[in-house]
């Protein structure tokens, strides 16, 4: 089969999966830092907040979990995968970063998403190789179903195996639970991050600053792990 036959077979998989119950969320743009000259008007002072975070109750089935929601359109998704996977790494055992894609509902999305869960379930050692190459197709000017599926071959993953992938119950159950995740966290921009089944927060609580995005998560987790509470 050639390579354009091998798309056409995904995308009539992905096709069949049919659409997302409801609209997901939309990308969050990077926040001006405070104090910066803002079309003219002068410096503002930013306004204080209270908590950087929502609490959301607690989850014990997540207590080892720190999901990043995200959109590979979502440019400041794309900006802040790279330090957020490589700080992950130095994560406790057993917490554990998981990747969360949500999005419009249209066929690139549903593309991206299906194409996530299949390499997840195939080869997750590949997923981090997926995501890179999925942020370069989502941050183009007319990111396209094609585009994102056409990922996959160049990752060494056979036809068959990935139209097996996107068509199983279980990539169907992980996408479900992926809006279902959504929900429990309050997700209404990308990039949020749902902490230990406890708390959610997003770049907006930081004023975009990533290295305090950072930190706080850092104290989110380190709270989790050691069962306290927060009293800021």
């Amino acid at each position: 089969m050639n390579p354009l036959q091998s798309r056409r077979t995904l995308l009539a998989a992905v096709a069949a999966m049919g659409t997302f119950p409801h609209a997901l969320v939309r990308a969050q743009t990077p926040v001006p830092n405070a104090g910066a000259d803002q079309g003219g008007q002068g410096p503002r002072t930013a306004v204080p907040t209270i908590k950087p975070f929502i609490e959301i109750g607690r989850f014990e089935e997540d207590k080892d979990r720190l999901f990043m929601f995200m959109q590979y359109t979502c440019p400041f998704c794309a900006s802040l995968h790279g330090p957020i996977v490589t700080w992950a790494q130095t994560l406790p055992s057993p917490m554990k970063l998981v990747t969360i894609p949500l999005g419009e509902d249209n066929d690139a999305t549903r593309a991206s998403i299906f194409a996530h869960y299949a390499v997840r379930e195939i080869a997750p050692k590949q997923l981090e190789a997926y995501s890179q190459s999925a942020y370069q197709v989502g941050q183009s000017a007319n990111p396209t179903a094609a585009g994102y599926l056409s990922i996959l071959p160049k990752l060494g993953l056979k036809r068959e195996a990935v139209v097996s992938a996107i068509n199983s119950p279980r990539t169907r159950d992980r996408v479900m639970r992926g809006l279902r995740l959504a929900s429990r966290y309050r997700v209404t921009v990308t990039p949020t991050f749902g902490v230990a089944g406890r708390w959610t927060t997003n770049p907006g609580f930081t004023s975009g600053k990533s290295q305090d995005l950072v930190a706080l998560l850092n104290v989110l987790v380190t709270t989790a792990i050691q069962g306290g509470d927060l009293t800021i």
